[in-house]
């Protein structure tokens, strides 16, 4: 009876387990702070956390203020920033430049 059991209700725990692993699939993470460094092709910020992240910048990175385009010197230490970063964990794909 057990067995019975057991066999119908393993199938259908696997699915949702898979389903769970692969939930955030696809999903961007935002991190918000200040900037602390700024080197070509890294930004390193401290979190609202107290904590530092480091982001590789690209080509691809938008860095916007207002939703228009800025340089990349608008990028200056303490300047409150919000920055999306893809999959990977640690490229930026936008940077969101306070006032």
């Amino acid at each position: 009876m057990v067995s019975r059991i057991v066999k119908k209700l393993l199938p259908i725990a696997l699915f949702l387990l898979a389903a769970t692993a692969f939930a955030h699939a696809g999903h961007q993470h935002h991190f918000l702070g200040t900037v602390k460094a700024l080197q070509p092709a890294q930004l390193v910020i401290t979190t609202t956390a107290g904590t530092d992240a480091a982001f590789t910048l690209t080509t691809a990175t938008a860095i916007t203020r207002d939703g228009a385009p800025v340089a990349r010197t608008e990028l200056t230490a303490g300047r409150r920033v919000a920055v999306e970063v893809a999959n990977d964990g640690k490229t930026a794909v936008s940077v969101k430049v306070g006032k």
